[in-house]
C-alpha cells in the first residue's frame, strides 16, 4: 500500500509539473486566437499608461489622450476637462465643432461629488443607469439623472477620470 500512495504522489506531482505550462500556453493561445479585440486594448491600455510617464503639459496628455481614445478604444469623439489652475472648476481641454459640449464644470458639480467617491474608477453610462434603478431615495435619484443627462447631452458612454493620489486633476469623456 505505500508504494501505492508514493506512486500516485509521484505521478500526480509529474503530470502538475509538466501539464501546468502547457495549460499556461494553451490558455494565452485561446485569449489570443478568440478574444483578439479584448487582448488588443489591453496591449494598447499599457502601451498607453506607459507613455504617461512622460507627459509635462496639458496639450501632450490632450493630444495622447485623444489619440488612445478615438484610435485604439474606437471612440467617435472624446472630450477632456482639466482642472483650472485655481483649482475650482474644471475646463474643457480640446473644443471640438460640436454644439452639445459644456465648457466647464464646477468642482462642487454633482458629477465630480459622485466621482470623488470612487475616483479611481471609470463610469459609464449603464453602470450609472442600473444604479439609478436601485436607489428609492429621491435625492440620491435625481442626482444620478442629473449625471445621466449630461452623459446624453455629451454623447458619452464611459467618463474617465485622471487622478494622483486620491484627488481628480481631470476626466475624459467618450
Amino acid at each position: 500500500p505505500n508504494v501505492f500512495i508514493f506512486n500516485s504522489f509521484v505521478a500526480s506531482f509529474l503530470i502538475l509539473i509538466l501539464l501546468d505550462p502547457i495549460k499556461t500556453f494553451t490558455e494565452s493561445f485561446t485569449k489570443k486566437l478568440f478574444l483578439k479585440d479584448l487582448f488588443s486594448i489591453e496591449e494598447a491600455t499599457i502601451k498607453f499608461q506607459k507613455s504617461l510617464i512622460g507627459i509635462v503639459t496639458p496639450k501632450q496628455l490632450s493630444d495622447l489622450t485623444t489619440k488612445f481614445i478615438e484610435n485604439d478604444l474606437k471612440a467617435d469623439r472624446s472630450l477632456i476637462y482639466l482642472i483650472s489652475d485655481d483649482g475650482l472648476k474644471f475646463e474643457l481641454l480640446n473644443q471640438s465643432k460640436s454644439e452639445n459640449e459644456i465648457s466647464e464644470f464646477n468642482i462642487k458639480h454633482p458629477l465630480l461629488e459622485y466621482m470623488n467617491h470612487a475616483p479611481l474608477n471609470p463610469l459609464s453610462i449603464q453602470s450609472l443607469l442600473e444604479k439609478q434603478a436601485e436607489y428609492i431615495t429621491t435625492s440620491e435619484n435625481e442626482r444620478l439623472s442629473m449625471i445621466v443627462d449630461i452623459f446624453k447631452l455629451l454623447e458619452a458612454q464611459c467618463c474617465l477620470p485622471f487622478v494622483e493620489g486620491n484627488e481628480i486633476l481631470g476626466f475624459c469623456f467618450f
